[in-house]
């Protein structure tokens, strides 16, 4: 059977790896090998922008240090009760203060300066400088403090110091790491006997 010519130019159709050519020459099928096909180049897919949310306005986290500025009222100038809670700073075993604020030293206290060293009872080297800041820190730790004042100062406020635990002081100086012959005379003499803190060592400093 003779197959009509078309009056339409045939069209290509791929399949597999094989091109099925038809052509309407002489009203004849031809099939043919493709050359070498070349890669098909991938098209760069740009992705689709979701609608953007609203955008709010960030807040900027004050810093510490500006939310921490000082103590009010301020207890250079004044002999009021003040009140400040951690973080803090400690200084020594007897010093410390809120971040970048005013600090408080325990009045009528003596204790070891904050990287002393001292000989225990078998002379023996130890940080008591660094224990006594590790007691301090023990007892105001997440506390709240509050603190009056016992003169005016320029810089660091002598205080006596409270925490819902106690008097600070008093219990510096029952675990050995302050002495007070005027405030606390029977609690170091206990501290004493006991060999408590730097006691261990006679309050031995190198």
């Amino acid at each position: 059977m003779r197959i009509k010519p078309s009056q339409s130019r045939p069209s290509v159709t791929v399949v597999g790896s094989a091109v099925a050519l038809v052509a309407a020459t002489c009203g004849v099928f031809v099939i043919m090998r493709p050359a070498t096909v070349a890669p098909v180049e991938h098209a760069t897919v740009a992705a689709i922008a979701s609608p953007s949310p609203t955008t709010l306005p960030r807040s900027t986290p004050s810093s510490k240090s500006a939310e921490r500025a000082d103590l009010k009222p301020d207890p250079r100038t004044s002999l009021e009760p003040y009140t400040f809670g951690p973080p803090f700073e400690i200084d020594d075993g007897l010093t410390f203060g809120p971040e970048k604020a005013v600090r408080t030293r325990l009045s009528g206290l003596t204790g070891p300066r904050r990287d002393a060293v001292c000989r225990d009872q078998d002379d023996r080297l130890w940080a008591c400088g660094l224990q006594a800041r590790a007691a301090l820190n023990n007892l105001i730790a997440k506390r709240q403090v509050r603190c009056t004042p016992t003169a005016p100062s320029d810089s660091v406020v002598p205080a006596r110091c409270v925490t819902d635990g106690g008097d600070l002081g008093r219990h510096l100086v029952e675990l050995g790491y302050a002495r007070s012959e005027v405030d606390y005379p029977t609690e170091m003499d206990k501290a004493r006997a006991a060999k408590a803190g730097m006691w261990n060592g006679g309050w031995r400093l190198r």
